[in-house]
């Protein structure tokens, strides 16, 4: 039976509903993360009013082959667009590829789509997506059904549903998928979460329905907690080969840093054979690498890897504007790490032993400054830039435009590429010379400015 689920997944952006630039956790079970996501979701108001200094506008990943990747973020009010490119090594240049669209109404994520993409920044109208996931919310806003259509022939493709306990936690989910033969959604994944007294979860089980056998428990994972709080230990149990009892499958210990951060994880499989995840921290607080070990053959290089994070340790992380489902706010997100602030590049390794790191994934993070202590006297609402996408020329209009006022233009890796001197509240600026693409531009005003964006499309 073919069958495919499309699960709730948070990490850009990407990444999060977002495109996912690198999918970094700590090495945990796809049901405990749908756990911790699901609560820290539910928790979750996306608001696009703060006091942003900076927003996240683009990412670019690079792999052993060169580039690969490009992901660029559009805001709006009632959605959030991100846009994905692959680097074509033949013709040198970026090709379009898809582009993922998240719905809001209010503070809820309501509908995502996702849509190939011929490369236009004003066709993004959704019209024929691939894929839709639709969002269901009980009368306390906690998300109860996503549901998954089959847009050719107009049903449910498979629903994924959620069940709370008194106190409000995650308590059961449902996977149903859609069966030709009986031609109606049959149940055949269930999760059940179970809680300590503390409501700290305790034991997830994993229930699947087999045609042979029925119903049972495919695998456990048993958690205990220090006197904090904080997770200790996690064992995991899988179904034995007679299908009628557990075997002891995995063990992983965690310890902390004094001030609570995660400092090592010590993993130990059924052979014994141990493993040690390693973390460490900038002086200002965010995660500056992350390494694992073998420490049972130091010379095994398999598997072995080295993450590196750059930051601005000047800009916190909530004066930063991203996509609204980027963070979940929960323990096994290591956004919460290594985002602390304002993220410049994530670099991956692999290698150990007797052989040099090796970098297999560059990922670098674009911005563009913001202003917002000046929008009283320099209202971008009123600043009118026209038209977007653009051929040749670009009309500016404000009314508080006068000598002195600058127009500065930078593309997608922060390089200056324009730079015009405004004279008038109405004004034509030559953009024949850019090739076609997202451009980032400023207006700067007697120590005030205004940030935007724009496009070339010929």
């Amino acid at each position: 039976m073919s069958k495919i689920l499309y699960t709730f997944s948070f990490v850009v952006c990407i990444i999060h509903f977002s495109f996912a630039q690198s999918f970094h956790v700590i090495y945990s079970s796809e049901v405990l993360q749908d756990y911790q996501k699901t609560n820290a979701f539910n928790k979750q108001k996306y608001n696009l009013k703060s006091n942003y200094s900076h927003q996240l506008d683009s990412t670019i990943s690079s792999t052993l082959s060169g580039k690969s990747s490009k992901f660029i973020y559009l805001y709006d009010k009632k959605r959030d667009i991100c846009t994905k490119s692959r680097w074509d090594e033949e013709s040198e240049q970026w090709l379009p590829d898809a582009y993922n669209v998240l719905h809001f109404d209010n503070d809820r994520l309501v509908r995502q789509t996702y849509n190939s993409w011929e490369g236009e920044f004003d066709n993004l109208d959704e019209q024929t997506p691939i894929i839709a996931r639709d969002f269901i919310y009980d009368e306390h806003k906690r998300i109860l059904e996503i549901q998954v259509p089959n847009l050719q022939e107009n049903r449910i493709h498979n629903i994924k549903k959620y069940s709370y306990n008194e106190a409000g936690l995650l308590q059961n989910t449902f996977n149903y998928f859609w069966v030709a033969n009986v031609d109606s959604l049959v149940l055949e994944e269930e999760v059940e979460y179970r809680h300590n007294e503390e409501n700290l979860l305790s034991e997830i089980l994993n229930y699947t329905n087999d045609e042979s056998i029925g119903w049972s428990a495919r695998d456990s994972i048993i958690f205990s907690y220090n006197l904090t709080g904080q997770l200790e230990l996690e064992t995991r149990y899988k179904q034995s080969p007679n299908q009628d009892s557990f075997e002891f499958s995995l063990r992983r210990d965690f310890y902390y840093n004094q001030d609570g951060s995660l400092s090592l994880i010590e993993e130990r499989n059924k052979f014994n054979d141990l493993d040690k995840i390693k973390y460490n921290y900038h002086p200002y607080g965010s995660l500056h690498g992350l390494r694992k070990i073998d420490d049972t053959d130091p010379d095994f290089v398999w598997g072995l890897f080295y993450n590196l994070y750059l930051h601005d340790e000047n800009i916190t992380s909530d004066k930063i504007r991203f996509p609204r489902t980027r963070f979940s706010g929960s323990f096994f997100d290591l956004a919460h790490y290594y985002e602390r602030h304002m993220l410049l590049s994530s670099r991956e390794f692999l290698g150990g032993g007797d052989l040099p790191l090796e970098l297999q994934l560059r990922t670098d993070y674009f911005y563009t400054e913001l202003e917002p202590s000046s929008i009283e006297t320099f209202d971008s609402k009123n600043t009118y830039l026209f038209p977007n996408p653009s051929t040749s020329f670009l009309n500016i209009k404000n009314n508080k435009l006068i000598h002195n006022t600058k127009f500065s233009v930078f593309n997608l890796i922060g390089e200056l590429v324009l730079v015009k001197n405004l004279f008038s509240q109405d004004q034509l600026i030559d953009v024949s010379s850019l090739t076609n693409g997202l451009y980032f531009y400023k207006i700067q005003i007697e120590g005030k400015s205004v940030s935007g964006q724009f496009v070339v499309q010929r």
